[in-house]
């Protein structure tokens, strides 16, 4: 990423052998990125646009159906602890609070199943497939989402939607094929890293758009017109890459492989059997930082619109639409030149390793909020932590040949999942504890997080093996790794 490490001989040369090249291939680059980018975008900013949208119509729903008249609108900042209406929004935001977390793992613990395997038969049946299965049943999510605040009805029917989107692997397994995918397509050690990082960024934007469109919709045409937006856009997101987007798997295996066990050892290999012990070791602690990293971010908008629509500072839905707005867009496009600034004279891993610090501060000082205005700091101080996780990614994707990089990516998604289960419902639940007392609580335990992997970001610059060393023997290896599990 201009930095003096990857600045060497290799950086135009492709990653993997001849053998394994883009030489021949049925596609169009640029179709294939485009359909990607648009899949990302519109995918990521309906999802969190979902997430604002159901917490919001939780607390009004749940208190509707106790008899409280509009709890959200009001005015029980001014009240003491013992005002009932303080007292009601108390109980009315417990109950959301516990219901998120259920919903979170009805979907999370058949998708933390679902990775195991969906990077893995990408690289055998190809990235078409398993990218349409995510698509579709997020699609079918919102769309039941939508039918239960049309129609009123039973919140139980929510578990059904969740239930359908995490037995494909829901996001996490959309976001393991769209790597596989611009591994594909970049081949070259810089591209591979910048594409990647323009992958997971360039979502900011659309987001931002999109969080604040239903917020205001949430304010002036109600729940229902609200949620048949990202309803829309969510199968858009599924038609146009099947309608239009071309396979990508350079070469298929001549033997396709459908035990799960054995893919499950390509999964685990990566990290215990092939490659070097430094490879290996740099791998682990690779995945220990983004656990860490992305722990700290899990239910973010969740727990942020809760925090918000709460005592002392009771905002509404099109406030809370703005800042998340503002944190999305201007959090990410400051992150982008914050790297672009310091990349310079940095190596990627150095300008991570500063990302989690300043994600640190930034999560102490949200939890110390008194005033409203000073929640518009916080995305100021997460902006350099906003390039963390997509350097993790590119460093771990370099150090993986390219015939298995979509069970690198699957790994790594069941960690995800295996991390939004714990984290999320961890942070749910410390809200829901500590909303009467201190609301803020959260906050630290997240910023816990991010102190984590800047330790681990330590162990990393003493242990690391650099991307590119020892690359021939490496793919040799795990293609002779490959072979004995197959006839095994």
């Amino acid at each position: 990423m201009g930095s003096p490490e990857y600045t060497n001989a290799s950086e135009s040369t492709p990653l993997l052998p001849a053998d394994h090249s883009m030489k021949g291939r049925q596609f169009s680059t640029s179709r294939a990125r485009t359909i990607i980018f648009f899949v990302h975008l519109i995918s990521t900013s309906i999802n969190t646009a979902c997430s604002i949208l159901l917490a919001e119509y939780l607390v009004q729903r749940i208190g509707d159906d106790a008899g409280y008249i509009n709890l959200t609108s009001v005015d029980h900042c001014t009240s003491n602890s013992s005002d009932p209406n303080t007292k009601h929004a108390n109980e009315v935001q417990q109950q959301a609070t516990d219901l998120l977390t259920y919903l979170n793992f009805v979907q999370c613990f058949p998708a933390i199943c679902a990775c195991f395997l969906v990077g893995s038969y990408s690289d055998y049946v190809g990235r078409r497939l398993i990218l349409l299965l995510p698509l579709f049943t997020a699609f079918i999510n919102y769309g039941i989402t939508s039918l239960v605040i049309g129609f009123n009805l039973d919140l139980n029917f929510l578990y059904l939607g969740f239930g359908l989107d995490g037995l494909t692997g829901t996001w996490v397994a959309r976001l393991v094929v769209e790597f596989a995918i611009t591994a594909d397509i970049s081949v070259s050690k810089d591209s591979r890293t910048l594409w990647i990082f323009l992958l997971l960024c360039s979502g900011s934007i659309v987001t931002a758009c999109m969080t604040l469109t239903t917020s205001y919709l949430i304010d002036s045409v109600g729940f229902l017109y609200a949620s048949l937006v990202p309803t829309g856009m969510g199968l858009a997101s599924f038609l146009v890459p099947l309608l239009f987007f071309q396979e990508t798997l350079a070469q298929k295996p001549e033997v396709r492989v459908w035990s799960p066990m054995f893919h499950c050892r390509r999964l685990f290999g990566l990290y215990v059997t092939q490659g070097s012990r430094r490879r290996r070791a740099t791998l682990t602690v690779c995945m220990f930082i983004f656990v860490f990293a992305v722990a700290s971010e899990m239910k973010r908008e969740t727990i942020d619109s809760l925090y918000q629509l709460h005592e002392p500072f009771c905002w509404d839905a099109r406030r809370i639409g703005l800042y998340n707005s503002v944190r999305a867009g201007g959090g990410n496009l400051l992150g982008a030149l914050w790297l672009t600034l310091v990349k310079i004279c940095l190596t990627p891993e150095t300008v991570g390793m500063i990302g989690v610090l300043f994600q640190t501060f930034a999560y102490v000082f949200e939890g110390l909020i008194s005033k409203s205005w000073q929640f518009y700091i916080v995305p100021v101080l997460l902006a350099p932590a906003t390039v963390t996780v997509p350097i993790v990614r590119a460093t771990m994707s370099l150090l993986v040949s390219g015939d298995r990089q979509g069970a690198l990516f699957s790994s790594i998604a069941v960690i995800e999942s295996v991390t939004t289960l714990i984290a999320g419902t961890a942070f749910t639940e410390v809200y829901r504890a500590t909303l009467s007392t201190v609301p803020g609580a959260v906050f630290f335990l997240t910023a816990g997080c991010g102190l984590i992997a800047f330790i681990l970001y330590i162990f990393y610059f003493i242990i690391r093996e650099k991307p590119g060393t020892e690359n021939e023997t490496s793919v040799d290896h795990e293609k002779d790794a490959s072979k004995t599990d197959i006839n095994s």
